[in-house]
């Protein structure tokens, strides 16, 4: 389901941005981005989609109440989000992977 998500918002053009409240889910979230998104649709990553990885959060109800920054003040890599071209406007409150 993940991959036919990442190939239908990459046709439409939409930006991808993903994070996750499960430990899991960030290598497979990696994986699928660089494979479809990268691989196969020539996007490139902090522009066009981004892996924010794990929300640093105490349980999983809690990320719904804060801003994305408060919840991913750094993504998977430890790059500060707001030094990406994709995150810059972005206020959205994130939703669950």
């Amino acid at each position: 389901m993940l991959e036919a998500a990442i190939r239908h918002l990459c046709r439409k053009d939409v930006k991808i941005i993903a994070g996750s409240l499960w430990p899991a889910c960030p290598p497979l979230v990696n994986q699928a981005l660089t494979e479809i998104a990268a691989g196969e649709f020539g996007k490139k990553q902090g522009i066009d989609y981004v892996n924010l990885g794990l929300a640093r959060a105490r349980s999983r109800h809690e990320p719904a109440r804060e801003s994305i920054r408060g919840v991913y003040p750094v993504r998977l890599a430890g790059q500060a989000i707001d030094t990406m071209p994709i995150m810059r406007g972005s206020t959205a409150t994130p939703t669950s992977t």
